[in-house]
Order: structure tokens, then sequence, then C-alpha cells
């Protein structure tokens, strides 16, 4: 297991994650400052780039993340990604949500 720097929240709720190849929707397991993991079979490679706009939760308000993203690491069970391209303001909403989820 690899040795987390940023603190992880547990998502799990599906999404859309757009690849060069086409729309998937998959399910989101969980989420970091550095990136995220989704559950999925289909076929991702590392390196892969994929792109997001999904909405999050912060405390009474809902907001969208957008960013792009890297393939990282594959498991038996889904890819881990790592944030290839995020601007201010979505990490932004991002560590908010985090924050907020950790506090």
């Amino acid at each position: 297991m690899p040795n987390r720097f940023n603190r992880r929240v547990d998502i799990n709720d599906e999404i859309e994650v757009v690849t060069p190849n086409g729309m998937l929707r998959c399910m989101l397991e969980n989420i970091s400052l550095g990136g995220l993991f989704i559950r999925t079979d289909k076929n991702i490679h590392v390196g892969d780039e994929i792109e997001i706009a999904t909405p999050i939760h912060n405390d009474s308000r809902m907001m969208i993340l957008a960013a792009k993203l890297k393939a990282i690491r594959i498991e038996n069970r889904g890819i881990a990604f790592k944030f290839d391209d995020i601007d201010h303001q979505n990490f932004w909403t991002l560590q908010s949500f985090i924050q907020s989820v950790h506090s």
C-alpha cells in the first residue's frame, strides 16, 4: 500500500469520466488533494488522461469540481489518478470539501 501524504475522503458516488475514447460512468471511491481512485473495469492504462466535472457537497453547498487527471496505478478493483491540471478555484473547492469532512 502506498504511503499517503494527503488525507483521503471516501465518496462512493457515481461520476462521469471523459476519456479519449468517450464518456464512462464509474464509481468514485475516494479523493484527496493529490488525486482520486475510481472503481471501474473499463480499459484505462497507466498514463491515460481523463477529465471530470463532478458535484461535491461542502457543508450545505453543492459545488462542481472540474479537473484533468492522469492514471498512475491500476489495481484489480480500479484505477488511481493524480491531478494533472487543476486550477486554483477547483483546488480551493476540493480543499474546502476535504476540510469540511475532516472537521
